[in-house]
């Protein structure tokens, strides 16, 4: 795929797509209860980092998409981006309380929401500190 092949693609297709990976990776029913270790995430204690991580990818893409595509003023698109994934980490939660074997937790929402804020910080510390600015 060429250069203007991908200026073609929609702006918003990166944060659509991993929203959807997102929700399809928390469909897969589990194997415990809460508290009980039943998957490699949960014995070596990998689950909250990997929630953090996750939101934390999602809200940079909806904070870029925000301000680099919409043209949003970057502390608009940082607020709305980190509410946006907090958000949509509220929705995972709750969508999980509905697949067999996935409980909805707390604990799990606090990492996404975390995860939000740090990774709209890293956006902002990216934007303001590294990417090349264009004259």
């Amino acid at each position: 795929m060429n250069r203007f092949a991908l200026a073609r693609l929609p702006a918003w297709l990166p944060v659509a797509a991993w929203m959807a990976v997102i929700f399809v990776a928390s469909s897969i029913p589990g194997t415990a209860e809460p508290g009980e270790p039943g998957t490699l995430f949960d014995r070596y204690h990998l689950d909250k980092p990997t929630h953090f991580l996750i939101f934390g990818l999602l809200s940079w893409l909806w904070t870029q998409f925000l301000h680099r595509h919409r043209r949003w003023p970057l502390p608009r698109a940082l607020a709305v981006g980190i509410l946006l994934a907090a958000a949509y980490g509220a929705t995972d939660e709750w969508h999980q309380h509905f697949v067999r074997g996935r409980y909805c937790s707390f604990g799990d929402w606090q990492a996404d929401a975390l995860g939000a804020f740090l990774g709209a910080a890293a956006y902002y510390w990216y934007d303001t500190y590294r990417r090349p600015k264009r004259d």
